[in-house]
């Protein structure tokens, strides 16, 4: 809250999920719906903005119209950047390659598929167009969702290297066990609601045959 306060965001709303759990998408169109700023941030409670740095982004918003999202960059406490608080689109392929795939250049363009809702600024009118987050993801990817169908409705979405946030990674959700679930449930629900009946089953079966295979390792 008190980096809120230092990056001049006065207009604040808290959504505690403790005693009736929605889920972050649910629960992010709660509080998006409390506001009536044409630029919302959302941030998860174990992150942290550096001062003064969050006008950057609203100045790219306001020189770049196209621009619906901007996702701001995660790092650790001793500002090493988080690899997967942004991507390319995400395809069939791309969760089977991506460790080989070379990593987006963000000194030629800040422009990617996808960025983490952990930190984002959206627009209020996409956002509103959109209906918000898909709230059938219960916890992740209802960012990549939302990323998707902002390209899919011409908008642009972009990293900004230089708007760093402090994130104490992992804090929201401590049982490994539990966020591995979370997580595949909704993968299962992305490749379900954008992609044909063939390929949501061959993620599906492959993701379980995955997960089996590495619990075998250990």
């Amino acid at each position: 809250m008190e980096s809120l306060k230092q990056n001049n965001v006065n207009d604040v709303i808290v959504i505690s999920n403790d005693k009736n759990n929605v889920g972050f998408a649910a629960a992010a169109n709660a509080g998006a719906k409390k506001l009536t700023n044409e630029l919302i941030l959302f941030i998860n409670p174990d992150a942290e903005l550096i001062p003064s740095t969050i006008y950057k982004a609203i100045k790219l918003l306001r020189n770049k119209p196209r621009v619906g999202i901007v996702g701001l960059m995660l790092c650790d406490f001793d500002y090493k950047e988080e690899d997967n608080c942004y991507g390319s689109p995400v395809t069939p392929m791309s969760l089977y390659l991506r460790h080989i795939i070379p990593k987006i250049n963000l000194s030629k363009s800040n422009e990617v598929g996808w960025v983490s809702g952990g930190a984002m600024i959206v627009r209020r009118s996409m956002f509103n167009a959109l209906s918000g987050f898909d709230s059938q993801f219960f916890l992740y990817w209802e960012d990549v969702d939302l990323c998707r169908r902002a390209h899919q409705d011409g908008w642009a979405v972009c990293i900004l290297p230089s708007v760093k946030v402090m994130h104490e990674r992992g804090a929201s959700l401590h049982d490994l066990k539990q966020k591995t679930v979370f997580y595949d449930q909704s993968a299962d629900k992305f490749f379900h609601k954008h992609y044909s009946k063939s390929i949501w089953l061959f993620q599906r079966y492959s993701r379980r045959l995955y997960r089996l295979l590495s619990q075998s390792v250990d």
